[in-house]
């Protein structure tokens, strides 16, 4: 029983060096295409930010991969060692966020699925940080708050919602969204116009005839 256990972590410590060599290998054909090494310690940094809010962790010696946390300190190490690049934007980050931005609001939305409310918020503040647009990062901050709908979390939606609308990059889901919102907390005539606006924007919309319908209802009452 004993030489099987040893067999079995031995076995893993030995995928958990791959691992690490693949990440060295990685990091080092990133500064060699001319972007900035310590891009990859941002990775792990992030990573070991939603790890935190997992519900469960295996020790470090039954994982088959090595932690975020011993990832991120050899890419930092390894970084040092390769020097930093600073010309310009070598990262391409404003050209990647250009790229990305048309999918940008499907990807999240595919993201959010099965996280923890910390892990959306985590998430969302990344969206924040490398400079999605306001009206994006705004609408998915009120989708967190209306899936958890604790004591408060309405009212916190209801005001991003609001935020994403007056601000660039928000999806066209927005208004129908601010509607369902503003429906609920009473506020029929300004649920009528965002209903109104969503149907404008997307009158080919799976739930068009849905939203019609709440149009028909008199919503205003």
């Amino acid at each position: 029983r004993a030489m099987e256990i040893y067999t079995v972590l031995s076995v893993l410590e030995y995928s958990r060096e791959h691992e690490s060599e693949a990440d060295r290998l990685g990091t080092l054909s990133i500064a060699e295409a001319g972007y900035p090494a310590e891009a990859t310690a941002e990775v792990w940094a992030y990573m070991m930010a939603e790890e935190r809010h997992q519900a469960k962790t295996l020790p470090v010696y039954l994982r088959t991969h090595p932690s975020s946390g011993q990832r991120q300190r050899k890419a930092v190490l390894l970084a040092e060692t390769l020097g930093r690049n600073d010309q310009g934007d070598p990262s391409g980050k404003m050209d990647y966020l250009a790229q990305m931005a048309p999918f940008r609001n499907e990807l999240l939305h595919h993201a959010r699925r099965g996280m923890s409310f910390e892990q959306q918020r985590i998430l969302v503040e990344r969206q924040r940080e490398i400079g999605a647009s306001l009206g994006l990062v705004a609408f998915h901050e009120a989708q967190m708050y209306l899936q958890r709908g604790g004591l408060g979390d309405a009212d916190r939606a209801l005001t991003l919602l609001r935020t994403a609308k007056e601000n660039e990059g928000h999806p066209v889901e927005t208004w129908r969204e601010l509607g369902m919102a503003l429906r609920e907390s009473g506020r029929g005539l300004e649920a009528k116009v965002a209903f109104e606006k969503y149907l404008r924007l997307a009158p080919g919309a799976a739930d068009a005839l849905l939203i019609e319908s709440y149009l028909s209802k008199r919503v205003t009452q």
